[in-house]
């Protein structure tokens, strides 16, 4: 039976597999203590939706139904004023207090199909990192849906300007594009004169983690910052090897979760105490390795990008 995996794990389920047959640590370096059913109970998880949307509502803006599958589409669609026919549920919240009353559709990784054909939506938003997950249901369902890149800054400001010129917000658009290059202004000038550090950046689910290219969205924001990314690639993931990043001598180690943020923050803590390797890497000497706040540092860009920016800057130029 084929496994439904999100695009973060496509790249590792043969080495998923692999891993946890072995010990702590191989001889590439490649960290392990890989937990599948972790990453299956992660991305296989649904929300009971029984009660849930009692007395909820799903709006139209400009006749149309339009369902948002992920909190950062939610969030353009909240900036553009645009009303909502159903959301997903989220249990990290940063869902836009106006659609508390809005009809939920369950986990974006895994949606109740049948609650989004109630809806009749017109159109199903969704970040294309989730088409290997979910576009099978949609097609079966019959339910009209659009990927989306939002990986990147640019990526937001696209879609962005794509919703706002269908839902007729365009003046809002250019007040956002405003902002967008007056921050850039500032923080570009902030930054120019900088030593740019070099970073490694690896991003977690329960059980295994991967190395984030700059094509990764956290990986975005470090480039942005100023910052050397030492994994190279066109993906957005890796495999680690860890003899190979340990040559590259980051001067930071960011870590930063894709689901369940307590369990992966508790699972990098044990394998940085329990895999000596990471012990010769200068940024755990020097206290350089720092949790992100994966609500921030996830696999989509949000607005909430100008404050990633401002902490990376605190992180890489303080001292």
């Amino acid at each position: 039976m084929k496994r439904k995996l999100s695009l973060l794990f496509t790249l590792l389920l043969a080495s998923i597999l692999v891993l946890t047959a072995c010990s702590s640590q191989n001889k590439a370096g490649n960290t392990t203590g890989t937990d599948p059913n972790l990453a299956d109970k992660a991305f296989n998880e649904t929300i009971d939706l029984t009660g849930v949307n009692k007395d909820k509502k799903s709006e139209e803006e400009n006749g149309k139904r339009v369902i948002m599958d992920s909190v950062a589409l939610a969030q353009v669609a909240n900036v553009l004023d645009i009303k909502l026919a159903g959301v997903p549920t989220t249990k990290l919240g940063r869902m836009p207090k106006r659609y508390d009353n809005t009809v939920q559709i369950g986990l974006p990784m895994n949606p109740n199909m049948e609650v989004i054909k109630s809806i009749n939506p017109s159109i199903v938003y969704a970040p294309d990192s989730l088409q290997d997950w979910i576009k099978e249901g949609f097609e079966k369902n019959k339910i009209p849906y659009k990927f989306v890149d939002i990986r990147s800054v640019n990526g937001l400001y696209a879609i962005t300007e794509d919703l706002a010129k269908e839902f007729g917000k365009t003046e809002k658009f250019k007040e956002l594009k405003k902002e967008h290059d007056e921050f850039f202004a500032k923080f570009n000038e902030k930054i120019a004169n900088k030593k740019k550090p070099k970073v490694l950046v690896l991003m977690g689910l329960p059980g295994s983690y991967m190395a984030a290219t700059e094509k990764s969205y956290v990986g975005n924001l470090v480039k942005l910052a100023g910052g050397e990314n030492i994994i190279k690639g066109t993906e957005e993931f890796k495999n680690l090897n860890i003899e190979t990043a340990l040559n590259d001598k980051p001067d930071f180690i960011l870590r930063t979760a894709h689901a369940m943020p307590d369990t992966v923050n508790e699972m990098f803590k044990k394998e940085f105490e329990n895999n000596k390797s990471w012990s010769h890497f200068d940024a755990v000497k020097n206290n350089k390795v720092v949790d992100l706040d994966s609500s921030m540092f996830g696999m989509t860009a949000t607005y909430d990008y100008q404050k990633g920016l401002e902490s990376l800057y605190s992180i890489f130029y303080s001292n």
